[in-house]
């Protein structure tokens, strides 16, 4: 069976051409359908690929042309031509100076439509722009919810100076937080970096062109849309295994003892050392969670009292825990637009609540557009456009990462014997939430 297989193996030839002007095309995958056999076109815009002439079937696909499969029937020399994707040509894109097609903009550039966005469950449109096109970088400084990614477009222009796009919004340039526009009510997104923009904007579009135009009302009747999402969200990756209380005490006391051995004056011996070390141990971490005395804590060989257990549940020695939740999303965004042959009209409203996975981290957004347009006379249009904002945002301070008030550092700097909470010996229970701190070797709260 396999050598028959080898003998139907054949070269297969052909020349990839465009419909349009009949120019060989460049770099087109070509693939062998079910295999993992492919190929593509050179220079000249021609290919060879193994495949077997009786039974199989080519795949093409180019960037910016429709994908065809060419049954070979036989055939050894294979002529393809490729038609150009009419959705991608009738793209709108917008520019600095009005509105063009895919087909007759000639400068480069990266459009985001209504559809495109609708799919994905996003809080600020920057997210929206990220992979967009080539060139096109989104850089999230934080994970907070409503944080603004930074977009940089083919590079960055300054060591010291601003790297930010010109955000531009239905014609007018735009300098509040884009974090304030509801992806909703977003109707086309087009990234500009060339010489059109730069002449339009001068030196602010150096850095790129974003435009924004927002949706506006169509011909017919009245519609009504209402849309509700929600979701999750929660720590992408696992925690890293960590020492818990049997673990730490060991290897504190480990520590210490080599320390005494070490030490430039008056070292002592291994003996001594780890005498010593049994002996304060304790006292030197400040806190004793087991329910053995600290005499008799750790052994002077390291080993920690077989009759040793915890006073507390092991969930109340994780300081992590409590900082932590599982985040919900909640959206809610209606519409209503109509329009006759001479003025159009769009009104919406939004509504989002995103509580990050973080303690007292959320964001809160109201959203409210009005769009009316109408045309007088042939020569002369009238429109109003208004926009209202509400955001209430609470930021955990998680910005530096060395810092105490950073709860990811504070948390990964308590060691695992130290409590979350106050305990109640007598009921054995935690009862307030308590922060402690170690100060000159002693537990304060």
């Amino acid at each position: 069976m396999i050598s028959v297989a080898m003998m139907a193996q054949s070269v297969v030839r052909g020349m990839v051409t465009s419909s349009e002007d009949g120019e060989p095309l460049i770099g087109v995958n070509i693939l062998v359908k079910g295999s993992t056999t492919g190929t593509a076109t050179d220079l000249d815009g021609k290919f060879e690929i193994q495949a077997n002439p009786a039974s199989d079937v080519l795949l093409i696909s180019y960037t910016g042309y429709t994908s065809q499969e060419v049954a070979l029937n036989g055939r050894t020399t294979v002529d393809i031509q490729l038609e150009v994707s009419a959705s991608l040509l009738n793209e709108v894109i917008v520019t600095a100076f009005g509105e063009s097609t895919r087909e007759k903009f000639t400068g480069s550039a990266a459009s985001v439509g209504a559809p495109q966005i609708a799919r994905r469950p996003i809080t600020n449109i920057s997210q929206a722009i990220a992979g967009a096109g080539a060139g096109i970088q989104a850089t999230i400084g934080s994970g907070q919810p409503g944080a603004t990614p930074a977009i940089r477009i083919r590079g960055f222009g300054s060591v010291s100076g601003s790297n930010s796009p010109l955000y531009v919004v239905d014609g007018i340039p735009f300098d509040a937080s884009v974090a304030n526009l509801n992806p909703d009510d977003i109707e086309n997104i087009t990234v500009l970096k060339d010489a059109a923009s730069t002449s339009l904007y001068g030196s602010r579009a150096a850095n790129g062109v974003i435009m924004i135009t927002t949706k506006k009302g169509t011909k017919g009747e009245g519609k009504i849309n209402v849309k509700y999402t929600r979701g999750t969200s929660q720590r992408g990756l696992p925690e890293y295994d960590r020492l818990n209380a049997t673990q730490y005490y060991p290897l504190m006391w480990e520590g210490y003892r080599n320390s005494l051995m070490s030490r430039v004056s008056n070292p002592l011996t291994l003996e001594a050392a780890s005498a010593n070390a049994s002996a304060q141990i304790v006292t030197l971490l400040g806190y004793n969670p087991f329910n053995v005395a600290a005499a008799d804590l750790v052994s002077t060989s390291g080993v920690l009292n077989s009759s040793a257990q915890l006073i507390y549940k092991e969930e109340d020695l994780d300081w992590a825990a409590p900082l932590i939740r599982k985040g919900v999303r909640n959206e809610l965004n209606a519409n209503y637009s109509g329009g006759d042959a001479n003025s159009n009209y769009f009104a919406s409203f939004g509504y989002l609540e995103d509580k990050g996975f973080l303690i007292r981290s959320d964001y809160l957004r109201y959203n409210a557009r009005l769009q009316y347009n109408n045309r007088i006379k042939s020569w002369f249009n009238t429109g109003l456009n208004m926009a209202y904002t509400n955001t209430v945002s609470n930021q955990a301070d998680a910005g530096s990462n060395t810092a105490f008030v950073n709860p990811f550092f504070f948390s990964r700097n308590m060691g695992p014997i130290y409590p979350v909470y106050a305990y109640d010996p007598k009921n054995r229970v935690s009862i307030c939430w308590m922060p402690m701190a170690i100060a000159n070797g002693t537990l304060v709260t």
